[in-house]
Formats: C-alpha cells, sequence, structure tokens
C-alpha cells in the first residue's frame, strides 16, 4: 500500500474544513445583514416617529443610537446626536413660563442634522427640507396632547395645594 500523495491530503482537508469555513462565511454574513437591518430600523423609527418627538417610542429610539451606531466611522452620528441632546437639555421655557425664542427651531435643525448623518451611512438621501416640512401629524394629536397637559398641570396643582376655583350654579 503506497502512503498518500500530497493532493489527497488536500482533498481530505478541504472535505473537512470546506462545510466549516462555509458555515463561518454564513455566519458572518448573517451578522453584517443583522447590524445592517437594526441601522435601517432604527433610522425608519426615526424617520416616522419625528412628528412626535414626545412620544417614549420617539425618545427611546433617539437614546439607542449609541448602540446601534457604535463603530469608529459613527463618529459624525454620535456628534449629531451629542448636539441634539446638549440642546435638548436646556430649558425650552424662560423662568416665567415663556418660551424661549427660537428653542425649538435649533432643536428641529440639529435632529434634521442627525437624520442626514444617519441617512447617509444606511443609505438614503434626503433634503434638510425634506425632513422638516415633509411630516404628516394630524392637528387632532396636537390637540389631545396639548389637552393633556392642561389636565396633568391642573391636577399637579391641585395636588400640591394651590387653591382651586369652585363656581357653583343652581
Amino acid at each position: 500500500m503506497r502512503p498518500p500523495t500530497w493532493f489527497e491530503w488536500l482533498t481530505v482537508l478541504a472535505i473537512v474544513t470546506g462545510p466549516v469555513l462555509a458555515l463561518f462565511a454564513q455566519r458572518v454574513l448573517d451578522r453584517i445583514r443583522e447590524r445592517r437591518k437594526q441601522r435601517v430600523d432604527l433610522f425608519s423609527l426615526l424617520i416616522a416617529t419625528r412628528g412626535a418627538f414626545l412620544s417614549p417610542v420617539h425618545v427611546q429610539a433617539l437614546n439607542t443610537i449609541v448602540i446601534v451606531f457604535n463603530r469608529p466611522g459613527d463618529a459624525p452620528i454620535r456628534q449629531a446626536w451629542r448636539a441634539v441632546l446638549e440642546h435638548a437639555v436646556t430649558d425650552e421655557f424662560a423662568a416665567d413660563g415663556t418660551a424661549t425664542p427660537g428653542w425649538r427651531e435649533r432643536y428641529f435643525d440639529l435632529k434634521v442634522d442627525l437624520f442626514q448623518a444617519m441617512a447617509a451611512v444606511v443609505g438614503y438621501e434626503f433634503s434638510g427640507d425634506d425632513l422638516k416640512r415633509q411630516v404628516y401629524t394630524p392637528i387632532g394629536h396636537g390637540v389631545a396632547e396639548a389637552e393633556g397637559m392642561l389636565i396633568r398641570q391642573a391636577l399637579a396643582k391641585a395636588l400640591a395645594g394651590d387653591a382651586l376655583k369652585i363656581k357653583i350654579v343652581p
């Protein structure tokens, strides 16, 4: 019996390692696809809820940016998010309760910058005007939110012990 040739050894090695390498390659491709899906899903969620910027879903999605966009090449996205966050924690209202001039406009401009940075990474392209003005938010949602805020404020005053005015009508 003759000893196996190098070609036979190579054939055995290919038979054994081929499926293992194919499985490894498939896992790597699955991971890349999943990572891309996470990025596109997060971007889609932020774009879909940009008109309801106070919604818990939108806020949660914003807070997820640092996890999903954590590669070194994603630094512009994280910087844009940091700018949004730094502005968001400043007071929208002055001490007298009046709105700070330009606060909301600046907030939306910063978010547009963030969305454009994200869009470039996930393969979409939007103009700032598209992101700012082409959003559908029903008037009823705004009215319901404003009414809810009034009810919460009145309830907070009542629970804080502020005087309630009651008018008795015969």
